[in-house]
């Protein structure tokens, strides 16, 4: 069991990580993801900017 590394940081997190996310952003030519590194609510509250 993998610990979302955002634990804490946004409200809703799921504590257990299991969302795919990119390492080097596909944007920028990256292939690299892990779906070890946080969870799918920190995923998605990372594009919100406030």
């Amino acid at each position: 069991m993998a610990i979302c590394l955002l634990d804490g940081v946004f409200d809703g997190c799921e504590g257990e990580a299991g969302s795919l996310e990119h390492i080097i952003p596909n944007a920028i030519g990256g292939r690299l993801s892990s779906n070890k590194l946080i969870c799918r609510n920190c995923n998605s509250d990372c594009l919100v900017i406030s």
